[in-house]
């Protein structure tokens, strides 16, 4: 993998984050879900299996020679478990990630690079606040500008604040690939639609490498900004070309799941159980059992994936709480819950898909107060869609 597709690797870890579908959304049939009128060609990339094998080796390299106090292994295996996180949804990969780069910081606190891997590590758990004080530490100690600036421009979009983070991540044209998909998205967050569209394209024709996490990655953030649009009929073929480029890349595969019939999101699903600790990919499971009518396994897997949540939350409460909130929306029926740890992600990255959940969260559980609250929040938001602003508009009335 490039330097330059790892960096966009990085970014994509501290702002994408799987959004299972609100209650009040159907997944649609066969033909509302249809393929798309053209069809995604991907570049010849290394086969999936070749790839994750050659990063798996890499990996227990350098556990090796970590265990035996090897320094430079140790810095080198954080971002290597923040790439299988993300393309494998290992939470045991970011729990790792995580400890590693808190002993590092802990033996090496005045080393500029150690702290920045120390930053990357908390944004992709969501512990945003904490990962901007390693960056203001990093950069004390001489860190590589460009990296912190790739880093604070990650934070400042995953917390809603796209404005900031278009400043700071401006990109020209003739920038690396894995820079413009980057840019793509911040354009995207801004609401520049056609602008997106144009650099997302633009990097798709200019990548020649061989990697297939970075292709993989380009697709699942241009599918995003399709869905963020609401135009999720041309989001799938990209999420069909990021699953066949890369089919254990478990956040792909769970939004597509959620836009195919049910016996083909269970048979692409089924796999991942194999490579994910994800509870995403058993929420999906689950649903997808609801939608073919198997109601006693769809009830057996809910609570297979409402235990797992659980788990997880004790562990990166950060990092799962907008997706547990999403299930107990959901799936999980637990309204009261849901409100609980949408308020914790609204108040940790109050983005407009963080503060829809909050207001959905509220309404759900007929709580004025936190309807009115997040109803006032999405108004004040400067990007928020027409959609969206309608909805809060409608939501606050009545309101104090």
């Amino acid at each position: 993998m490039t330097q330059a597709a790892l960096a966009g690797l990085v970014l994509a870890g501290a702002v994408a984050c799987a959004r299972q579908k609100l209650p009040q959304e159907e997944a649609p049939d066969a033909a509302s879900a249809g393929a798309s009128a053209f069809v995604l060609t991907a570049p010849p990339t290394t086969a999936p299996r070749i790839a994750l094998g050659n990063l798996d080796g890499e990996i227990a390299d350098r556990e090796g020679r970590a265990a035996r106090g090897d320094r430079v292994s140790q810095q080198e295996l954080v971002p290597r478990y923040l790439t299988r996180a993300r393309f494998e949804g290992r939470v045991a990969d970011l729990i790792a990630a995580d400890e590693m780069s808190s002993r590092l910081v802990a033996a090496h606190p005045t080393d500029g690079s150690i702290l920045l891997i120390r930053a990357k590590a908390l944004s992709s758990i969501h512990a945003f606040a904490e990962a901007s004080t390693e960056l203001d530490a990093a950069a004390r100690e001489h860190a590589a500008a460009g990296e912190l600036n790739g880093e604070r421009g990650a934070i400042l979009l995953a917390t809603g604040r796209e404005d900031e983070a278009a400043s700071l991540l401006a990109i020209p044209d003739g920038a690396p690939v894995a820079e413009l998909a980057m840019r793509a998205g911040v354009e995207a967050r801004v609401g520049h639609a056609s602008e997106a569209e144009r650099l997302f394209e633009l990097a798709r024709q200019r990548y020649h490498d061989v990697s297939p996490f970075a292709v993989a990655w380009m697709d699942f953030e241009h599918a995003r900004a399709l869905e963020l649009e609401g135009d999720r009929r041309r989001a799938r073929p990209y999420l069909e070309e990021a699953t066949k480029v890369l089919p254990s890349y478990a956040h792909a595969v769970v939004h597509l799941a959620a836009l195919v019939p049910p016996d083909a999101a269970l048979a692409m699903l089924a796999p991942l159980t194999a490579t994910s600790d994800d509870p995403d990919v058993l929420a999906g499971q689950a649903d997808a059992l609801r939608r073919a009518g198997r109601t006693d396994e769809a009830k057996a897997m809910t609570a297979r994936a409402a235990a797992r949540y659980s788990e997880v939350l004790a562990r990166l409460p950060l990092a799962y709480a907008d997706h547990a909130a999403s299930f107990f929306l959901g799936m999980g029926s637990d309204p009261g819950r849901a409100l609980a740890l949408a308020t914790q992600n609204a108040d940790n990255r109050p983005t407009d898909e963080a503060l829809e959940l909050w207001l959905t969260a509220a309404q759900a559980a007929r709580d004025g107060a936190a309807t009115c609250a997040a109803a006032r929040r999405l108004l004040a938001r400067p990007h928020a869609s027409a959609p969206l602003r309608a909805r809060a508009t409608g939501a606050s009335r009545g309101c104090p």
